[in-house]
């Protein structure tokens, strides 16, 4: 929903503040999803909005008709100039994209053929419902050993389907011939819980440039710690998954949140 409010002239500082204490009060409502007070700009001139989201129609109802609000409506009568211009939007919600990365080392003397066999792997990956995109990168001296390949999906059944397809695994076969050690995979859910930016949506490449400046470096370090702390007769897979739940943790209560801090005014363009 969005309401759109003229000030009345000389009350300019007190209905700013009488907005903000009505954006306090529906975020403490249920299935608020985040409400975002916008100032006077060039897209509304004179009038400041607030977009609220909630989980549905009926929650958002209730904030509607809830006594808080109408207290609150009571409350600001003198300081707005006419009547409130109101808009209600139903958006279907999409899910994000989820990013995987594979990291792992290429024999000596195999890059060519690896990179003749990762043509292969992101030609038959291309094929499959919701792919987005891949990205290489290869081993830096000094800095990174490994290869690693991000790419993403946009959603997690998605991105499934590719995991458990019989290409994929006939293509792994071939792959292994050219690796040494073992493959280390991670998987990143969707990049929204990150971004609490309100309804101004962020852009989804500035989403994934954030996301991977953030995660390129986790994963290296948790390859390096890991594969030092970690005996090498532990199960392939309780290795991912211990890698997976302490990238998770870094990246969203660690990383993301200092990172989106510190970037908010470029994620805002």
């Amino acid at each position: 929903m969005i309401v759109a409010r003229k000030p009345r002239d000389g009350h300019e500082r007190e209905f700013r503040r009488w907005l903000q204490r009505i954006t306090a009060a529906a975020a403490r409502m249920p299935g608020h999803r985040g409400s975002d007070l916008q100032p006077p700009g060039p897209e509304h001139p004179e009038e400041w909005v607030i977009v609220y989201q909630f989980d549905s129609q009926p929650l958002l109802d209730a904030w509607i008709e809830s006594p808080v609000r109408a207290e609150l409506l009571a409350e600001g009568a003198d300081l707005t100039d006419g009547d409130a211009r109101v808009q209600h939007l139903a958006l279907t919600a999409v899910d994000e994209p989820v990013t995987a990365v594979a990291s792992f080392r290429v024999r000596e003397g195999q890059r060519d053929a690896f990179e003749q066999d990762y043509d292969r792997i992101i030609e038959s990956m291309s094929t499959f419902d919701g792919f987005v995109n891949a990205q290489l990168y290869p081993p830096v001296e000094g800095v990174q050993e490994e290869t690693v390949i991000v790419f993403s999906f946009r959603s997690r059944p998605q991105l499934d389907r590719w995991f458990t397809s019989e290409e994929r695994r006939q293509i792994l076969e071939q792959l292994d011939e050219h690796i040494e050690g073992e493959r280390q995979l991670n998987v990143i859910g969707g990049f929204g819980g990150w971004f609490t930016l309100g309804p101004r949506n962020v852009k989804t490449w500035k989403q994934a440039a954030t996301v991977l400046l953030a995660l390129y470096p986790t994963v290296l370090l948790l390859n390096e710690v890991l594969g030092w702390l970690l005996t090498d007769d532990l199960p392939y897979l309780l290795v991912v998954l211990i890698g997976n739940v302490l990238g998770v943790a870094i990246l969203s209560w660690l990383l993301m949140p200092r990172l989106t801090s510190a970037l908010d005014s470029w994620l805002r363009r």
